[in-house]
């Protein structure tokens, strides 16, 4: 599937998604700026309905992906706010989902993306499915990334990240990876690894406790979930 409209790449140092599945509204515009240039947003499909004020966004550099069948229809309105070429809106018969196709849009957006720090709102939890797919999707797109450190901050308790990460937690923390991987944990750990092998596919990194700042630091993309 292609996007039929010219993308012209930008110069970015903050991106924002935003998808449909759950409300973190005290979260979603805490930081955001509109006078930011070098800043961009992505609402995934359903994502608009936790816009109350079209006028806070920087319209320039927001954009729309989806197939609008989680959106609400006084919401659907909005779009015709929006650029005209920030919207990317497909059928519902696809063979790849919103969040692929954000993804996508993303990679072609922000080719010399200056930052190394995602933050992803309401995209997980709901169907069990949706919320796997999700996961695997995400993870797929930082192990294939070119930068070699790239995080992704999934509402508050998910980490997707490749190269070095700090998290500041108190309680359990869990790390996965579904590829070969070589991973360092430093910092207020109850168990640390130096450059160590994590096992595909395991539950060897099930359960470590944190008590305060933590570094991890992977040779390719691990999940790590904060309890």
């Amino acid at each position: 599937m292609q996007f039929s409209k010219k993308i012209q790449k930008k110069e970015i140092n903050s991106i924002t998604l935003f998808g449909p599945i759950k409300s973190d509204k005290n979260s979603i515009f805490a930081n955001y700026d509109k006078t930011d240039n070098s800043s961009i947003v992505i609402f995934i499909d359903g994502g608009i309905n936790f816009i109350d004020n079209i006028e806070s966004l920087n319209l320039d550099n927001t954009y729309f992906v989806g197939d609008l069948d989680s959106a609400e229809e006084k919401k659907k309105k909005l779009l015709d706010s929006f650029m005209e070429d920030n919207i990317f809106q497909f059928s519902s018969d696809k063979d790849q989902s919103d969040l692929e196709l954000a993804l996508r849009l993303l990679t072609e957006l922000t080719p010399n993306f200056r930052g190394n720090t995602i933050n992803i709102f309401n995209i997980l939890g709901a169907r069990q499915d949706h919320h796997f797919s999700n996961l695997l999707a995400l993870q797929s797109y930082v192990a294939n990334h070119p930068l070699t450190n790239l995080i992704l901050k999934l509402d508050s308790n998910v980490i997707i990240s490749k190269g070095k990460v700090q998290i500041d937690h108190q309680g359990i923390f869990s790390i996965f990876t579904l590829n070969e991987n070589s991973v360092t944990i430093s910092g207020q750990a109850k168990y640390r690894l130096k450059q160590e092998a994590l096992r595909p596919q395991s539950s060897q990194g099930l359960s470590n406790m944190a008590q305060g700042k933590v570094e991890i630091e992977s040779s390719n993309s691990v999940i790590i979930f904060l309890e």
